[in-house]
């Protein structure tokens, strides 16, 4: 509020720095609002980053795993492979070895 004319009253005086100081009370106010709910923000802000990199550990860990079993699937059947051609290989020998032997017997077959 302007006071009327050059005439300053300390009812006038009173009003203005009344005003002034609800308008400093709210200002504040609001001020502390902002701040509280900044601060929540940044908590938030923070669990999400913190959930994000927990999901790529567990994304990273979960590959992990895979790549370790296939891997270990993947050897075994490597390994039964390589047995199955090492029993063949035996029989083989066996049955070349037989031949040899009813070669040698008989006369016929050579």
């Amino acid at each position: 509020m302007e006071p009327t004319g050059d005439k300053i009253t300390k009812k006038n005086v009173t009003t203005v720095v009344t005003a002034q100081a609800t308008a400093i009370s709210e200002i504040s106010k609001r001020l502390v609002y902002i701040e509280s709910s900044t601060v929540k923000q940044e908590g938030r802000n923070q669990n999400v980053i913190i959930g994000v990199l927990i999901a790529v550990v567990l994304i990273v860990a979960a590959v992990a795993v895979q790549v370790s079993v296939s891997d270990k699937r993947d050897r075994e059947r490597t390994d039964q492979l390589l047995e199955k051609v090492y029993e063949n290989q035996l029989k083989t020998a066996e049955v070349n070895t037989s031949l040899e032997l009813l070669r040698a017997r008989n006369q016929y077959l050579k």
